[in-house]
């Protein structure tokens, strides 16, 4: 009895320990993600941390806003009008409870803008000290445990995402689902079984991506414990031994049991995923294998620091923006640090490759079946995080191997699904993610599970390093602080614009709360930039006016957008009346910013239809005058993208030898004639016109620039007009027109119009 109560005293004792040092942890970790993010504390409600551009983030905010908007105004449902007016906007595959969901909740409470703040600063401090936890439940050392999670939560790869996403920046769901597996590992429970399943849950419900993350996880510790506890005992060796124990089959079933009712509880995140927008009439190409190819790391990812670097600045943010081709900066940071690697190589030096000084005790001396892994003994250890005993050489051992299992399949699988070599596409192991997960298409995420594991090893090499000199308690705090310091030097980003208040928006912006709120607006330019179509939702907050921009891509509201972005064409005034639209709010800024060139608006150039009611030194607003259309052009297949170029209008490519037009018409049986801006830049050819398959005749292009004008009788709501090219493509470099590569282009069409 006696000694039952001095080990619970221990117990408590050392629960307490960690408890005070928790707290510590946390504060400490708070206070560098404040340092690193300043001066974003001192205005959660207007500032916003990010190095150029915000995209993906101002649109979470912009969600929240309006999700709290809706709310409080008598909206249902996820569909709503109120941006990409008329068409609409369905936001249903944009549910997360536990980061797009807390998000909506600290809405109501600090608004949008002030609530992602928070989220994102608690990212840091709270991804820290799980990581913490789980080190320290592997070594029961405290530095290693500060050192490991201060990587893990400052790595570039966290640093990068909270520039835009909220959700992955939640990266704390990693190490707290490892601690579960591997308290399932130790205990074998039912209870550690559940604890399983929701660290699995609270994964899918913070982002899907966390689910497929974990699943790897789990699957590398088995092997890992499998590697372990076959291979490096003698019990392997002897005859007659099966492979696999029946303890080990336990474990097996109960954490396929736990993953199952993860799931089964996760469902409404997997129907949020299977949900096909009805409005979507054509493919986006967003899943495409070229898309995962763009959205893939490559081996530079993950040893050239990430730009914006603080010391690497000057060596490494040029050749990162020259090389993330369609794919953003975050993206293509995987770089984990100097440091981050050295500890991590420490740690397999020391756990494999070392020599031991004689009478040494090997690291899996100790209780024999506790070294041997999950044994009937196993159940029976206690596993609190600061026992020292034989079971923790296991453990330690153990999780060694997950990182380096768990590492390199991580790599593997953030490498494209296709490399070419030569002329020949060959698929790599990471095509396997689209078997198992086709709606992934973000490979180059995985890097976050290989920052994880390296993170993991570098708390375990400086725990070993420690322990194998003896160093004192003030040594090792010492030593702590030195690759503390070298880890911030080497792997801090530091971006150009810092925190900075994002709310000082346009002056247009805000005029329009002058006006009705009934009448929709449309943004100039419309597109040209990722940003831009969330920039303009983020406007919305500060005039709560209906927007046309931004429909949903493969919508017929995104067919509209690419005839209607050319805000210089005569027929865009009456297109816009035609669907409503009363007034058009133009940025100079943002025109200079457009992909692929940047041009320089001029009023002189706008057509009749417009009516300029205020301009501003950064911005104007227009009424919409001209008489509303009623027949609609729309580019429909075989062509790209409509893009603006030096010329202010908005091209597009036919790709293939014919091209489709939609013709929408609202105005019944008419007669009226449709022309065409073409630019050939090959020799003389034909073209030929269709109208649903029925020939009005041809016509030779000479080369260069001109108008073909055709007279079209239209009888139905719906018809397909078709252009028929007989010439040969033209080879041309496809940056310009947002294609990839040296690609055939027929011809390039402009400005349809009745």
């Amino acid at each position: 009895m006696a000694s039952a109560l001095m080990k619970n005293t221990k117990n408590g004792s050392s629960l307490r320990r960690l408890a005070a040092w928790s707290i510590l942890v946390f504060i400490i970790f708070a206070c560098f993600a404040i340092l690193l993010t300043w001066p974003l504390v001192t205005n959660l409600s207007h500032y916003y941390f990010n190095p150029s551009n915000p995209h993906d983030g101002i649109g979470t905010i912009a969600v929240a806003w309006y999700r709290n908007y809706a709310r409080l105004h008598g909206g249902v449902g996820t569909r709503t009008t109120f941006r990409g007016y008329p068409f609409g906007s369905d936001l249903h595959d944009l549910s997360l409870p536990l980061s797009a969901g807390v998000l909506n909740l600290l809405t109501r409470v600090v608004g949008a803008q002030a609530g992602f703040n928070i989220m994102i600063i608690l990212s840091f401090p709270l991804a820290g000290l799980v990581m913490f936890w789980l080190v320290y439940y592997v070594t029961g050392c405290i530095s290693a445990s500060f050192l490991s999670g201060f990587i893990y939560a400052f790595s570039p790869w966290h640093t990068a995402r909270t520039f835009n996403q909220l959700s992955l920046s939640l990266i704390y769901v990693l190490p707290l689902f490892l601690i579960a597996v591997i308290y399932l590992w130790r205990r074998r429970t039912v209870l550690s079984a559940l604890a399983v399943t929701a660290a699995l849950a609270v994964a899918l419900y913070t982002d899907y991506h966390f689910g497929l993350f974990c699943g790897m996880i789990l699957i590398a510790w088995g092997i890992a414990a499998f590697v372990k506890n076959r291979f490096e005992t003698t019990r392997a060796m002897r005859r007659g031994q099966p492979l696999v124990r029946r303890e080990t089959l336990r474990v097996i079933l109960m954490a396929v049991l736990a993953v199952v009712l993860a799931l089964v509880i996760s469902v409404p995140v997997f129907q949020n995923l299977a949900y096909k927008d009805p409005s979507v009439i054509a493919s986006t190409g967003e899943r495409s294998i070229d898309n995962t190819i763009a959205y893939s790391s490559h081996p530079w990812n993950y040893v050239v620091p990430p730009a914006y670097a603080l010391i690497w600045r000057s060596l490494t943010t040029r050749y990162v923006i020259d090389h993330e081709g369609i794919a953003d900066t975050p993206e293509m940071t995987a770089y984990p640090g100097i440091v981050t690697y050295a500890l991590a190589i420490v740690a397999i030096f020391l756990t494999f490759f070392r020599r031991r000084k004689r009478g040494e005790n090997s690291p899996d001396d100790g209780d024999e079946e506790a070294a041997e892994g999950p044994g009937e003994a196993a159940a029976d250890v206690p596993v609190q995080a600061d026992e020292a005993g034989a079971g923790r050489a296991s453990l330690l051992k153990t999780a060694v191997y997950f990182g380096i299992i768990a590492g390199v399949l991580a790599f593997i699988l953030s490498m494209p699904p296709l490399i070419k070599i030569g002329g020949t596409r060959i698929p790599t192991p990471s095509i396997i993610v689209r078997g198992i997960a086709p709606f992934f298409r973000f490979y180059s995420r995985w890097a976050l599970v290989v920052n994880f594991a390296l993170a993991l090893l570098a708390g375990i090499g400086f725990f070993l390093l420690a322990r194998r000199r003896s160093w004192s308690k003030v040594k090792i705090a010492a030593a702590g602080m030195v690759v503390l310091a070298l880890f911030i030097v080497d792997v801090t980003i530091v971006p150009p614009l810092r925190a900075r208040d994002i709310s000082k928006v346009p002056k247009a912006v805000t005029d329009l709360a002058r006006y009705p709120k009934d009448q929709p607006v449309v943004y100039y330019p419309m597109t040209g930039q990722y940003f831009l179509p969330l920039q303009y939702q983020y406007y919305q907050m500060f005039n709560e006016h209906p927007i046309l921009n931004d429909p949903k891509l493969g919508t017929i509201g995104n067919f509209y957008q690419g005839v209607l972005k050319d805000v210089y064409a005569p027929y865009t005034p009456q297109m816009l009346a035609g669907l409503g639209v009363s007034k058009a709010v133009v940025i100079p800024a943002f025109f200079k910013l457009m992909a692929p060139v940047g041009i320089d608006f001029d009023p002189a150039k706008m057509p009749a239809g417009y009516k300029l009611v205020e301009k501003n030194p950064d911005s104007y607003i227009y009424d919409i005058t001209a008489p509303p259309t009623r027949l609609f052009p729309l580019y429909y297949t075989n062509f790209s993208g409509s893009v603006i170029l030096q010329d202010g209008q908005a091209w597009n490519a036919l790709l293939q030898p014919s091209g489709e037009f939609l013709i929408q018409n609202k105005d019944g049986p008419t007669t009226r004639d449709f022309s065409l801006t073409l630019s050939n830049n090959g020799p003389e050819g034909t073209v030929s016109i269709y109208l649903d398959g029925d020939s009005l005749g041809s016509t030779v292009i000479r080369p260069g620039v001109g108008t073909l004008k055709v007279p079209l009788h239209l009888t139905r709501k719906e018809q397909v007009l078709t252009i028929s090219w007989s010439g040969q493509p033209v080879r041309t470099d496809g940056r310009m027109l947002g294609l990839s590569g040296n690609v055939g282009i027929y011809l390039l069409v402009s400005r349809p119009q009745f």
